[in-house]
């Protein structure tokens, strides 16, 4: 049996390590940089998805 690496294979990787990378690397720095107002900067990101979302589907 031949074992291939197919894109959508590759491309969960990617998309992993994306996730892996925010979680690891940017949300400890975040935190530790603004210490209690972190909260902020997560109203603000939900209402830019908002934002961008009532943007796509109109």
């Amino acid at each position: 049996m031949k074992y291939t690496l197919r894109f959508i294979s590759i491309l969960y990787v990617l998309l992993l390590s994306v996730g892996l990378f925010s979680h690891v690397e940017i949300i400890p720095a975040l935190l530790s940089t603004v210490k209690r107002d972190a909260w902020i900067s997560v109203i603000l990101a939900i209402f830019v998805l908002l934002y961008g979302y009532f943007c796509y589907t109109k």
